[in-house]
């Protein structure tokens, strides 16, 4: 009963992602980023190191309202002593709305990928000269996490120094997503209110 509405959300995030271009719903749903080339793709093996700076997107479940619709989460590798990957997210909450308290996480990367199936781009220009120092800083504050207006795409370009373009056909298409959004979240609680359990 929940598959069905989650499925029909997933189709209208995708419709007009291609004209979009570096909007940061379409690189949510696994497009490369423009500038970036692909090192590796879902269902390939990685066949050369991670590199400093690499965009790593995942399939993973979140408490945002798009886990089960094909978005990818999104975090970048900076570490190869640790092998560690720095990512953006929303935070535990009873609600499952689209924005709230955010946090700035770092994980190993066989924990960050849980498997095989990610994807890894390569900024062509290179990462910034500071790119360490922005993790640094990154590490140190908490901003809040917005599905729409900052989530974990718009953190990782932060890092890489890369300007998403939403121009005004996004923030129309935007818009859309949030009342969609708004009518999904109170099916949930309605099923949530029936004692009814929700697996995405």
């Amino acid at each position: 009963m929940v598959q069905a509405p989650l499925k029909l959300y997933g189709q209208y995030l995708r419709l007009g992602i291609e004209e979009h271009g570096q909007s940061t719903i379409r690189i949510g749903f696994g497009n490369t980023p423009e500038g970036f080339k692909v090192i590796k793709q879902e269902d390939q093996e990685l066949k050369e190191q991670l590199k400093i700076g690499d965009l790593i997107l995942v399939p993973r479940h979140s408490q945002c309202m798009v886990s089960a619709t094909g978005y990818y989460h999104a975090g970048v590798y900076f570490s190869d002593v640790d092998q560690n990957i720095i990512h953006f997210t929303q935070q535990h909450t009873s609600s499952r709305s689209p924005s709230g308290i955010g946090g700035v996480l770092t994980e190993q990367i066989n924990v960050f990928c849980e498997g095989d199936r990610y994807i890894v781009f390569l900024k062509v220009a290179g990462i910034p000269h500071d790119f360490l120092e922005r993790v640094s800083a990154a590490l140190r504050r908490n901003p809040k996490y917005d599905l729409l207006k900052y989530n974990c795409i718009h953190f990782t370009l932060e890092l890489l120094e890369v300007e998403p373009e939403e121009g005004n056909s996004m923030k129309h298409y935007n818009e859309k997503i949030t009342r969609l959004g708004s009518a999904l979240d109170v099916y949930l609680k309605g099923l949530k209110s029936s004692n009814r359990r929700i697996r995405s």
